[in-house]
């Protein structure tokens, strides 16, 4: 993201409140607008190595993406679940974070963000990256809690991911103590942000180098190896397009490629809906 399209959020986002703050549309459009900073300074952070604010007053950083493949939901998840990180995106729990084999406790406003957790249902997929890597989990329970009675302990959850959200999601009136719980298992290991793939090009040689070529120049992939014919290349996404893993053959209606991987095909083709901007690298 440019330093003026950055700048042109920053100002929306001032002008918006100043112009909604006594409004109800003011809260889904600052979580919406503050999603578009919270990509850029995480695409920065992966790059850097280092956190990275979204903007220069911010008390918060990005420290996740958490998707939801066949909900097309990814979204920036910022360190901290306090009320102040929790009006621009999901927040997670750091505590929890800290400990050794506890579960990941996730939180978000029942009418912004988490919303969706509405029609959220056991089996479904989620998927968490943060620097080490990408987990996939499996939805195994979802129940509603009364806070002041219970608490989460991450400990008795281990390696698991946990989604909290305000409940019930049509109340009138916030403050409530009950919320929806979700809690999800890991399903496959850790996987390395940036490995490399082979990718067969079901197209000419010619084509097919042209192809990797304007990917490269984009930023978006390095060659790592190739194979005599040209056929077979391995290439690895750069820190700022880590989701072109998922997306090679969805970069140009032209070009036709086929991506094995070692997330496998059926997480390649639920995440391929998760990458943005790759579609048009080529043209």
């Amino acid at each position: 993201m440019t330093l003026s399209i950055r700048n042109f959020i920053l100002a929306a986002l001032v002008a918006a409140g100043m112009i909604l703050t006594s409004t109800a549309l003011w809260i889904p459009a600052k979580a919406r607008l503050a999603q578009w900073l919270l990509a850029d300074a995480w695409a920065e952070s992966l790059d850097s190595g280092t956190a990275v604010k979204p903007w220069p007053w911010a008390d918060h950083w990005p420290v996740a993406r958490l998707s939801v493949p066949n909900m097309d939901i990814d979204q920036i998840v910022l360190a901290g679940d306090s009320g102040s990180s929790l009006a621009f995106g999901p927040g997670e729990n750091m505590q929890a974070q800290a400990m050794t084999h506890a579960a990941r406790i996730i939180t978000g406003h029942r009418d912004t963000h988490f919303s969706f957790l509405r029609n959220i249902q056991p089996g479904q997929t989620l998927m968490l990256s943060d620097h080490n890597g990408t987990v996939i989990y499996q939805v195994d329970q979802i129940q509603v809690v009364d806070s002041a009675v219970t608490r989460l302990m991450p400990t008795a959850f281990p390696n698991g991911l946990i989604l909290v959200t305000c409940y019930p999601f049509d109340a009138l009136t916030a403050g409530g103590t009950l919320r929806l719980v979700v809690m999800a298992s890991a399903v496959e290991p850790v996987k390395p942000l940036h490995p490399g793939y082979n990718v067969h090009m079901a197209i000419s040689r010619p084509t097919a180098t042209r192809a990797l070529d304007g990917l490269a120049a984009k930023g978006f992939i390095q060659r790592i190896s190739s194979e005599q014919d040209g056929r077979e290349q391995t290439v690895q996404p750069t820190a700022a397009a880590v989701e072109i893993h998922a997306a090679l053959n969805e970069a140009s209606g032209v070009v036709t490629t086929r991506i094995k991987h070692t997330i496998g095909e059926e997480v390649f083709a639920d995440t391929v809906n998760n990458v943005r901007g790759v579609r048009s690298a080529l043209k």
